[in-house]
C-alpha cells in the first residue's frame, strides 16, 4: 500500500506564501535544530565546549560562586545565543 499525502497552497496569498516557505524549510530547520542541540546543548551534559569562552566563562562562574561573587551567568547566556544565531545563519534560516 502506498500512502502519499499532498500539501496544496494558493501562492497567492502571503499568508499562503509564508507557510509554503516555512514547509519547504522544515527539513533545514530540523536539520539546525539537532545541530543547536549537539553543538550547544549536549557539551553541558558531556565533555564541555568546544567553545573555549564559554567554557572559560562557565569554569570562572564555578569560581566566583564560590568566592560568594556575582556570577556571569548574563554572560554565558549572551554566548549560546550568539552561537544559535550563528548556526542559524550558517544555514540560511531566519526567525523573522
Amino acid at each position: 500500500m502506498i500512502r502519499k499525502g499532498i500539501l496544496e497552497f494558493d501562492l497567492e496569498e502571503p499568508d499562503a506564501r509564508d507557510a509554503f516557505k516555512r514547509a519547504v524549510l522544515a527539513d533545514d530547520a530540523y536539520m539546525v535544530l539537532n545541530e543547536i542541540s549537539d553543538e550547544i546543548f549536549r557539551p553541558a551534559r558531556k565533555h564541555g565546549y568546544p567553545d573555549r569562552r564559554i567554557q572559560n566563562y562557565i569554569n570562572d562562574l564555578d569560581q566566583k560562586l564560590r568566592d560568594g561573587e556575582q556570577n556571569p551567568i548574563l554572560e554565558v547566556l549572551s554566548l549560546l545565543e550568539e552561537n544559535f544565531r550563528d548556526i542559524l545563519i550558517e544555514h540560511g534560516i531566519t526567525l523573522e
